[in-house]
């Protein structure tokens, strides 16, 4: 009773200083920031490793060119990015700890991998895709594959991707009925995205949008297919379903506030900004959701470690990714 006595204070304390405008990023986020390394340094190996072995496995990139292709995709996927999807997947499969993922269920961990490559799958084939609809040169640091290749390639190399991404999910060795729930759920949530990118080019050639037209595209277009998805996916294949609507719900709000500050980090790129459409105060509504994540994380029972690396993912966003 007094550890929870004592996490509850922290927690209103934390609210309360988030409200203000402070940051607690600095002093807390050390642990996360290393647990999220460990998903990266390990997707990575993992990623290389089963991707090469499917592609083996299917009699795939057999001729020169198409070996080429896959190659391309591969080093395309491999160039970095936060990993906060397969981060959340196992964290929601209560598989992070402090400083490696956990191996109780070693069956368990291995199908996620696979789940966790093919939700980067999918992702990578809207970011090549994107790409072109905005007309971006840059991702990651490098040339956009349709600046390298053309149109046509990248056109080809997202919808490989795409297919590739979902077989990854359907071949992960977990249970059938578990699996398919949690494929189902992230197709639905990617069929959002299309219709939340497709507000967003709409409401683009308007003169203003409004906070309650604003979060709708946020909510489709980020918060379902970014955060609520892999939470309750890994929640639901690790047999935890009775934790999914509380991650649908801090899961929703998170993605909120990422896409806000993602759209207030590139308003001063991107003159035809959503965020240049109204007239919001940013600040205020991002310490609003920032205090409601928290406050939310804090209500819930979720395993205290669950608790303190959540508020360190709410405050990594909030503070911009830093």
């Amino acid at each position: 009773m007094w550890r929870l006595a004592i996490f509850r204070i922290f927690f209103y304390a934390v609210s309360a200083f988030a409200v203000s405008g402070g940051s607690v990023y600095h002093a807390i986020v050390p642990m996360f920031k290393k647990q999220l390394q460990i998903i990266q340094r390990d997707f990575s190996k993992e990623f290389r490793k089963r991707y090469r072995l499917y592609l083996k496995k299917k009699k795939l990139a057999n001729a020169p060119f198409t070996k080429k292709l896959f190659s391309e995709l591969e080093q395309f996927l491999l160039r970095g990015g936060k990993r906060l999807r397969p981060f959340l997947l196992f964290l929601g499969a209560d598989e992070i700890s402090d400083s490696r993922l956990r191996t109780t269920d070693h069956q368990l961990k291995h199908g996620l991998w696979d789940m966790a490559c093919g939700i980067e799958l999918v992702h990578t084939g809207m970011l090549i895709h994107d790409d072109m609809m905005d007309g971006d040169s840059m991702r990651r640091g490098k040339a956009a594959l349709h600046k390298i290749y053309g149109s046509s390639r990248a056109i080809l190399l997202g919808d490989i991707a795409w297919s590739l991404g979902y077989d990854f999910m359907l071949q992960a060795s977990l249970n059938k009925e578990k699996k398919e729930w949690a494929i189902r759920e992230f197709l639905r949530a990617a069929l959002f995205t299309g219709e939340g990118q497709a507000l967003d080019i709409h409401f683009r050639s308007k003169t203003s949008v409004s906070k309650k037209e604003l979060y709708e595209i946020y909510e489709l277009k980020t918060a379902r297919y970014s955060f609520v998805a892999p939470l309750i996916m890994g929640s639901a294949l690790a047999g935890r379903q009775r934790y999914v609507p509380l991650y649908r719900k801090i899961g929703k709000n998170m993605g909120l506030l990422y896409q806000l500050q993602d759209d207030v980090a590139d308003r001063k790129k991107e003159p035809e900004s959503l965020l240049g459409k109204i007239n919001l105060d940013v600040y205020k509504e991002k310490s609003a959701l920032h205090k409601k994540i928290l406050q939310d994380v804090m209500r819930v029972r979720f395993p205290e470690k669950n608790k303190n690396i959540l508020a360190e993912l709410t405050q990594f966003i909030h503070d911009g990714f830093g």
